[in-house]
Formats: structure tokens, C-alpha cells, sequence
């Protein structure tokens, strides 16, 4: 019901923001496609302009649609606006909710009554925003769709902890997915239906380890039978500046816990204290209107750490004969391995990839076959890979933790599984339908949440997921690390593609208050700049533009793909392009800002700047190799029409000879065909060489194969 919701919600106010309401919904105008996971909202027959056109059909006063969903207004022919189609979604949603059809004019109290007697235990909070747009004034409904929406996301979000840790999966990842390598024992095991939210640990001691304990103790956790976890990074909202260890009572932070956490049976809270030589572990278990069990501290030097928290956890939930327990093994190198491998996540978390892996090296420098540090520092060398290119980095760290992957925890073992799918197969679907079965099957696992909400961000075109699935994806990775700086870069740029200025400018803020040296932050400080701080700002942002890296220029010079922009946004990205070819020295870097410049000018329609940068290309060196290329793709494409016949001839026959980019032999038979038949044949010959190799370069070589196979069924 919440992706029927938002998709069709989504749908209804971009009709409406142009101007159109569709009069009809109801479910049998609503389809559901199962290969993409899509609802749709069809059937606008009836659909007209909000600015009446004074066709009779289209008039007020004439009453067109399906009784039972019909908002007041439309069903006695009065003024309709998109508050008409709210009320008549509103009502399907709770009729999707209940499997009973609402009594025509149905008020938001029927209604209510009606959601909080289902067997789905809707929050009051949560059934009170659905039912929100029932309200028979329109003036008392909210004002937009969007509105409507964004409300019901507020009241949902104790109610999606909710749903998401009633789910019955056996374990969930907690933030991160610092799961470690595992080994199978006979193991600890709590009572049935065990929900546990793990605290951030307090620590009086000089090694400040509280935030890494905590996360131990939910990785452990992770791993018993009946138990699911709330990791810390979650809770941080809720506890405020509360004592997590003091007696129960009103404020205390446990009692806001189970306030903010309705599912929650158990708050696990603890600190550390002494010297690296003796430390002193204490934790402690409050039960919902239970028991508070408080096991004998645990004593030991720093590197026994693991040690500790492990014994704590038996302490804690009882050994079952038989249940099966993973317990996560810490690094080889003691605390310094295990410091180094959670400092990594953090500084990964906050976008300092060359920083984390730094901390990973460290960790594989102490245990060279800590599997789950090579896929950490994998992840971090995908995040910090220029987006133009593939990355070696990429790579060799993929083939490192490929090598251990037998000793990586369940989850993260599927998550390499989807980066294979990705890097081997280029299969972008099929990696999107694993990691979507992964986010249901881990619903609090962050990592999960933010490689699905990646690939429907980059990727979603392709199997045609909306913007909105992507913003859903990050908004619960999110929640679950309010650190993770990235997403909130990502949610504030498809704001900005929605059109929600307010919420870009608090999600780049969020952003910034996170991670302010990065490449990625200087880019989202000239964004903030640009659209928020006034022409001045602007001004002076433009002005520094050949003070910024290559990195800083190439990521703006993309910026702009997909997404509405002002005029002077546009130019200010444009401009981006030109310092990154200005200051190009290598061949590499020429065609690369080429390639750049010559992508927005086509983004926006610009023929002219297309002729003027082919013109400019020899007297800026641009290799001849990348204008062949663009020369035959815009003609072969029908993108823009380049040059004579003879010149492009020249130049396909110059791609032919190309034996190591695939795009260069699938040029020339595109452009030989029906042409030079025999041509066309040499150059395929080499391109299906390329895709039979069984490196990742082969991915985009087997796609254009494809495309030759589909021209010769056509012409056939």
C-alpha cells in the first residue's frame, strides 16, 4: 500500500503540477506491472485541464467518474482542483488496506475507525495522515499531493520501524553491515520475537571505543536465533542527551526508546571504564515492563575486547542445545585491527574514502585474509572512482575480496554477489531485483538500503523504477545512520529534480555538517551557493572555478544530467566543462572534457555549440580517435548529422581498426551497414572477439553485440 501510495501519488501530482486532474482514480484505473514492480495510474479519459477550456464535457457542472470515489465536490459538480483526486486516493489506499469499498462520502472518522480496527494495527498517527484527504471541505485536506504524501512519510516513520522489525527474517544487519567473519556454534538464543535496540556505550576511558562496542555488541547480536536489532545509529534521535543507565522513569532514555521504537522488547545499554590494561565492561538488559538484568561486569586488557562483548551476549540470552549461532571473529592485530576496520566504516560513512581506506589497508596489513575489510575498502573505492571512468582500484579490490569471500557473513556475501552481477555481468536488473530481495529480507540493513536506493538513482531508466523509489531507498538508510553523508547528497539532488528546493537545501545542509573536504562536499557547497545563497554567492562561485580539482570540475560537468535546472545553474555547469578541457594536459583528460562538453550541449538541444566544439577539436588537440567516435555516434544515431559522407567514411575505417574499445568496431558496422556490407562484417567479427573475452570489459562489447543481432533481425 505505501509503494502503491507513493508511485501513484507521485504520478497524480506531476499531472497536477502541469495543470491536469485525472477525475477517475479508483482501482480499476490503477495497474500493477510485476517485472518492474510498478504501479501505474491510466485511463485519463475523463482527465482535463484545471483551467477550463469550455468544452461541454470538461465544464463544471458536469458530473463524470465512479461514484464510490468521488470527493463531495465532484459528485454535486462543483469547483475540482488536484485536492479531488486526493480524496479519491485516499479512499482506494484504505480500501487496499481493508478489502472493503468506503460508503460513498465517507469522512476521515469512518474512516479511521475503520484502518485502526485491521488486523494490520496501523498506528492512530500513522491511519490519521491516510485519511487526511477524506475531509469533505477541500480546504481542509492537505493542499497538495505532495503534501499529502510528505505527511503521511512523517506519521509513517515509527510505523516503518515497525513493520520492519516485525518481519520475520531470522537476522538483520545492523548499520553499516559490520557483520564480521563468522563461525558456526552452537549459540545463544533469546525468547521468541525478541527485539532489541543497542544504545551507543558510554566510555570514561582515554581510548574512546564506546561507539565501536556498540556496534559490536548488534553485530553479535545480528547472528541469535529469534533476536533482531536496532542498531545505534539509529537510536541517537530518540535518547537525546537522556542516561541510558539510569532508573527507569518518564525521561529516562530507555523509556524514550520504547516510545520512539514501539516494536522494541529490549534496550541494551552499557560503558566502558579502566586503562587499556584493565578494562571493565558493563552492560545491561531493560525489558518492556520487564525485568532489568545486569550480568557481572567483564574484565580483560584491550585486545580482548571481542572476547568480552561475546561473553556478555551469552550472559545475557541463554545457550539453546542446538541453535545455531554465529559469532562474529574479530581482525588478527588485536585492538588496532579492530579500531582501524570500525574507524574505516565511520570515515566512509563521511565520504573521507581515501581516509577509510587508509583504515582498511591498515586492517588487511595486520590480517591479510580479513575478508570483510577487502569489501569495505571495495565499497570505498567504488564511492571515490571517477564517474567517467572505470577504476583499476575498483577492480583489483573486488578480485581481493572475491579470493575470501567464503568467510564474509551472510548478508555481505549477497551484497558482493550483487557488485559481481554488476562488474562482470553489467546485468543492472537483475542486481536491482537481488538487492530489493535483500532489502525484505534485511529490512534494517543500511548497506542494503543504499545500493538499492544507487542503482534506482543511476540506473533506474533502465528498468523503469520512478526518482521517488530511489528517495523511499535513502530515506531508510537514512534513518537507520543518520552519518551516512551520501545519501543525504543524493536525497538533496533528487529534491532538486522534484523540484523541492526546501528539502534540497536541508538535505545538502545535513550534507555539509558531515563531510566538508571532501570532492563531493565541494560540490555540494557550490550547489548550496548556486541555488540558495543569492546572485552574489553565485557569482563568486563561478569566479573560483579554476581554483577547483579536476575531480571537483568532471563531477559538476555530470551534475547536471536528469534534473531541471535554472539558466544560470546550467551555465555555471557548462562552464565546469570548459576549466576541465582549459586545464587538460593529456590525451586522456582532452577527451574526456570533449566528451563532457559535447554531452550537455546535446542534453539541451545546443547544435550549434555541438558544431563549434567538433571545429575547436584540432586546434585543442582533442584525440582523433574520440572525435571519430562522436562524429559516427551522433550520424549513426540519429543524434545530429556530422560531416561529409567521405569524412565519416575515413573515420569509421579508422575505428575498425580499434581492437581495444568496443564501441569503436560496433561505429563502424553501424556505419558500413548497407554502406560496405563486407566492412560492416570485419568490424562485427571484432567486436564479438571482444565479447567473448571473460574480463568485465566484455559487458559493454556483449550489449553492442546485441544491438548488431537486434538491426539484423530487423532487416530481416
Amino acid at each position: 500500500a505505501r509503494e502503491l501510495l507513493n508511485q501513484v501519488g507521485g504520478a497524480l501530482a506531476f499531472a497536477h503540477e502541469r495543470g491536469i486532474i485525472h477525475r477517475d482514480v479508483k482501482p480499476a484505473n490503477i495497474l500493477w506491472e510485476p517485472a518492474n514492480r510498478r504501479w501505474l495510474i491510466t485511463d485519463f479519459g475523463i482527465a482535463r485541464p484545471v483551467e477550463r477550456t469550455g468544452d461541454d464535457i470538461t465544464s463544471q457542472g458536469a458530473v463524470l467518474g465512479t461514484p464510490a470515489y468521488m470527493a463531495p465536490e465532484q459528485a454535486t459538480g462543483g469547483a475540482l482542483d488536484g485536492r479531488t483526486d486526493m480524496y479519491a486516493l485516499a479512499v482506494t489506499v484504505c480500501e487496499a488496506l481493508t478489502g472493503k469499498r468506503l460508503q460513498p462520502l465517507t469522512d476521515p472518522h469512518t474512516a479511521l475507525s475503520m484502518l485502526e480496527g485491521e488486523p494490520q494495527h496501523l498506528r492512530t498517527r500513522s491511519a490519521t495522515a491516510l485519511v487526511a484527504p477524506l475531509s469533505l471541505k477541500p480546504d481542509a485536506r492537505p493542499t497538495t499531493m505532495r503534501d499529502w504524501l510528505a505527511l503521511v512519510a512523517k506519521a509513517d516513520r515509527g510505523s516503518r520501524r515497525s513493520f520492519a522489525l516485525l518481519a520475520t527474517t531470522a537476522a538483520v544487519v545492523t548499520v553499516g553491515g559490520l557483520a564480521t567473519l563468522l563461525w558456526p556454534s552452537h549459540g545463544a538464543t533469546g525468547s521468541a520475537g525478541s527485539v532489541i535496540a543497542v544504545a551507543p556505550f558510554g566510555d570514561a576511558t582515554s581510548l574512546q571505543l564506546g561507539p565501536d562496542i556498540g556496534k559490536s555488541f548488534a553485530e553479535e547480536l545480528l547472528w541469535v536465533p529469534e533476536v533482531q536489532v536496532i542498531p545505534p545509529a539509529a537510536l541517537g534521535g530518540a535518547i537525546g542527551d537522556a542516561d541510558l543507565l539510569a532508573p527507569a522513569g518518564r525521561d529516562s532514555g530507555a523509556a524514550r526508546v520504547f516510545t520512539d521504537f514501539p516494536s522494541a522488547t529490549g534496550v541494551l545499554t552499557g560503558a566502558l571504564d579502566g586503562d587499556s590494561d584493565n578494562l571493565v565492561l558493563t552492560v545491561q538488559l531493560r525489558r518492556r515492563n520487564g525485568p532489568v538484568t545486569t550480568p557481572p561486569p567483564k574484565r580483560g586488557p584491550a585486545d580482548s575486547l571481542s572476547a568480552m562483548v561475546s561473553a556478555a551476549v551469552l550472559d545475557l540470552f541463554a545457550p539453546a542445545e542446538g541453535a545455531a549461532h554465529y559469532r562474529p571473529v574479530p581482525p588478527g592485530g588485536g585492538l588496532a585491527a579492530w579500531s582501524a576496520l570500525h574507524r574505516g566504516d565511520s570515515l566512509f560513512r563521511a565520504a573521507d574514502y581515501d581516509d577509510a581506506i587508509a583504515q582498511f589497508d591498515r586492517v588487511l596489513n595486520l590480517d591479510s585474509t580479513y575478508a570483510l575489510a577487502a569489501f569495505k575498502r571495495m565499497l570505498a573505492e567504488v564511492m571515490r572512482a571517477q564517474p567517467t571512468r572505470a577504476s583499476r582500484g575498483v577492480r583489483s579490490a573486488l578480485a581481493l575480496v572475491r579470493r575470501y569471500r567464503d568467510n564474509l557473513d551472510p548478508l555481505n556475501k549477497q551484497l558482493l554477489e550483487v557488485y559481481e552481477i554488476l562488474l562482470t555481468d553489467g546485468d543492472v536488473e537483475r542486481a536491482h531485483r537481488r538487492v530489493r530481495d535483500l532489502t525484505d529480507q534485511y529490512p534494517l540493513a543500511v548497506d542494503a538500503w543504499f545500493v538499492r536506493g544507487y542503482l534506482e538513482f543511476y540506473f533506474g531508466p533502465l528498468f523503469g523504477t520512478p526518482p521517488a523509489s530511489a528517495r523511499y531507498a535513502f530515506e531508510q538508510a537514512a534513518e537507520l545512520d543518520p552519518k551516512f553523508a551520501v545519501v543525504h547528497g543524493l536525497l538533496a539532488w533528487i529534491a532538486v529534480h522534484e523540484g523541492n528546493d526546501q528539502v534540497a537545501r536541508r538535505q545538502l545542509r545535513q550534507y555539509l555538517a558531515l563531510d566538508s573536504t571532501s570532492t563531493w562536499a565541494q560540490v555540494a557547497r557550490l550547489a548550496d551557493s548556486l541555488r540558495f545563497r543569492g546572485a552574489g554567492a553565485a557569482v563568486a562561485a563561478m569566479r573560483r572555478l579554476d581554483d577547483r580539482s579536476p575531480a571537483t570540475l568532471e563531477l559538476l560537468a555530470l551534475a547536471g544530467k536528469g534534473i531541471r535546472l535554472e539558466h544560470a545553474e546550467r551555465v555555471f555547469l557548462d562552464d565546469a566543462a570548459r576549466v576541465l578541457r582549459d586545464q587538460a594536459t593529456t590525451a586522456d583528460e582532452r577527451a574526456n572534457a570533449f566528451r563532457l562538453q559535447l554531452g550537455n550541449a546535446l542534453g539541451v538541444g545546443e547544435a550549434a555549440t555541438v558544431d563549434t566544439l567538433f571545429r575547436e577539436a584540432g586546434r585543442r588537440n582533442v584525440p582523433r580517435e574520440e572525435v571519430d567516435r562522436a562524429m559516427v555516434l551522433l550520424t549513426v544515431t540519429g543524434l545530429q548529422e556530422m560531416g561529409q559522407a567521405s569524412d565519416l567514411d575515413a573515420a569509421a575505417a579508422r575505428l575498425a581498426t580499434d581492437t581495444v574499445n568496443a564501441d569503436a568496431p560496433w561505429l563502424a558496422a553501424r556505419w558500413f551497414r548497407g554502406r560496405d556490407d563486407a566492412r560492416a562484417r570485419a568490424a562485427a567479427r571484432v567486436l564479438r572477439r571482444m565479447a567473448a573475452r571473460t574480463d568485465g570489459r566484455s559487458i559493454l562489447a556483449r550489449s553492442l553485440v546485441a544491438d548488431l543481432d537486434a538491426h539484423d533481425s530487423l532487416a530481416a
